[in-house]
Parts: structure tokens; C-alpha cells; sequence
């Protein structure tokens, strides 16, 4: 891809960005990180998918996440994350992993320091039993697989 076209690409990345942000509801700043299976690069990859397990359970009108989130690129210090977590199916399946916003501070969340050979902030995130309302829920659930798949997509667009 020549430069003129990935920075075209870009542009439209941080368009549509824009535009899904939008649609979100009035948040403070944050300092997000994405807890999901993604490499160095960015990606998820078919094992990821395959791999996400993390169990959201429904809990009253809300959720219960139990499990973990290793190599959590800039985990350590964020105010929250967005975390994909399995609400139906088994690993393996694209159906079923729904996404959620966890502020850092939610009982039973702990994260820790995973060192990286490159110094960069990485972390492991430990769920346990911690309690969502519905308004942690990110979209519609078990759906989630379709957005993951095509934001990540247009971001290793613009690496």
C-alpha cells in the first residue's frame, strides 16, 4: 500500500473513530486499555478468538466476570478497560464474546505488572466474581466478534 493510500486509510480510521465515539455515552476522560487476547501488533488472531474465555455470567440485571486477561498492553494505570468476555458459547466460537467497559476500581479486579523485554507496560487483570451493571455492557450480547474483527482490522491497516 503506498503512503498517500495508508494515509487516506488513517484518515478514515480516525473518522469513523470519531463517529463511534459519538454514539457512546457521556464519558469522563479515560485512560483505556483493551483486555483482550492481542498481540504486540495489535491483533487478534484466530487463536485469540479461539481462546477468549473469560466468563461473564448474568447476574440480576447485570453481569459477574470470573477469570483472567493476561498481556494487557498499558494495563497497569489505566482508569478502565474494555474487555471482551464470553456471555454464551464455548471457546472457539465467534458467537457469544460481548464486550464491556470495567472501571479499574471495581471490587474484585486486581491488576498486576507482567514485564515485557522492552520495558513497556503490559499487565494481568484477575477477575473475581467482579459485578457489573447492565450499562458495563458495550452493545449487544454475543455479538461482539463482528466489531473486534473489523476495528482491529482497520487498525493493523494504519501499522
Amino acid at each position: 500500500m503506498r503512503l498517500r493510500d495508508t494515509v487516506t486509510r488513517a484518515r478514515e480510521l480516525l473518522t469513523w473513530a470519531r463517529s463511534l465515539i459519538a454514539t457512546l455515552p457521556s464519558l469522563p476522560p479515560l485512560r483505556l486499555s483493551a483486555a483482550g487476547r492481542l498481540s504486540a501488533a495489535g491483533r487478534l488472531s484466530i487463536a485469540g478468538r479461539l481462546s477468549i474465555a473469560l466468563a461473564a455470567v448474568a447476574d440480576g440485571e447485570g453481569f459477574c466476570l470470573t477469570g483472567e486477561k493476561f498481556w494487557v498492553i498499558d494495563g497497569v494505570g489505566a482508569d478502565a478497560y474494555v474487555v471482551a468476555a464470553r456471555t454464551a458459547g464455548q471457546p472457539g466460537e465467534e458467537q457469544g464474546i460481548s464486550l464491556f467497559l470495567v472501571p479499574a476500581d471495581t471490587p474484585g479486579l486486581k491488576c498486576s505488572v507482567l514485564p515485557l523485554i522492552d520495558s513497556r507496560n503490559s499487565g494481568r487483570l484477575h477477575f473475581d466474581q467482579v459485578r457489573l451493571g447492565p450499562e458495563a455492557l458495550l452493545g449487544v450480547p454475543g455479538t461482539a466478534w463482528a466489531v473486534l474483527d473489523t476495528v482491529l482490522g482497520r487498525g493493523r491497516e494504519c501499522l
